[in-house]
């Protein structure tokens, strides 16, 4: 599978770029209409060598055929608020990985050294666990929490510096005895489990 270019900006046409060349680059943000529906995805290119995203997996069936996976799950529109207290609507799609069509902050986060400023924080959105789109229920597996910094005096660290990690006592049984196995299950994420 291939990017290609169907219109150039004028950073890419000076950089040497043309219609219908292959996009060897990554690109963040992509927006498009499919089925009258705008959504927004990523581009990764793999670069020679490259052990991390980017790198694309086929399934082939025992007579050499590519499987053809079914397209992402299309969800209702939904309306999200952000840290900033700012209101969107989102079309989102998931494809059993990523949740698509949130905006994407991570490029506007590494120009800025990974300082959450406010520009950024308004860009930002999530659909937060529990929120019903259609007939699904999200429930968030990974965030990224990025720390905005403090006008606040530097902490003093002086006595830090005293301390000695020799001193730290050996770990004593506390004679509570063998743990149960199975041990058994009473909470889950912080909720009590009912038997």
């Amino acid at each position: 599978m291939k990017l290609v270019y169907a219109s150039l900006s004028e950073s890419d046409a000076s950089s040497g770029k043309v219609v219908g060349a292959v996009v060897d680059s990554g690109m963040w943000g992509l927006s498009a209409t499919i089925a009258g529906l705008p959504v927004q995805f990523n581009w990764d290119f793999p670069q020679q060598g490259q052990m991390g995203g980017g790198v694309q997996q086929f399934l082939i069936n025992a007579s050499g055929a590519y499987v053809m996976l079914d397209d992402p799950i299309r969800l209702d529109m939904v309306e999200l608020t952000n840290a900033a207290g700012i209101t969107r609507s989102f079309v989102l799609q998931f494809d059993g990985n990523w949740m698509q069509g949130l905006p994407n902050v991570f490029e506007d986060l590494r120009k800025a050294g990974f300082e959450a400023s406010d520009a950024i924080k308004q860009k930002a959105f999530s659909v937060p666990t529990g929120q019903l789109v259609g007939p699904y229920v999200v429930k968030q597996l990974q965030v990224s929490e990025y720390m905005a910094l403090s006008s606040a005096p530097a902490l003093d660290l002086t006595d830090s510096l005293a301390i000695d990690l020799n001193d730290v006592t050996v770990y004593v049984a506390n004679g509570m005895g063998a743990i149960p196995d199975p041990a058994p299950l009473l909470y889950s994420e912080g909720n009590p489990v009912t038997p």
